[in-house]
């Protein structure tokens, strides 16, 4: 049997890990999946303006 091993930068790996917890949450899910039902679109201008950006 052979054994491989990836190394990964920490940047990376701390992101996928933030990705996983998110994902496990079912509140977090939930409101993935009201948003994907509500099929409202928002311009990049608008995001922009939400963030303040």
């Amino acid at each position: 049997m052979i054994h491989l091993g990836v190394l990964v930068p920490d940047i990376i790996w701390k992101s996928l890990i933030e990705d996983l917890e998110a994902l496990s949450s079912p509140i977090y899910r939930g409101r993935i999946a009201k948003s994907r039902r509500d099929k409202k679109t928002y311009t990049s201008a608008q995001i922009k303006k939400q963030l303040g950006l």
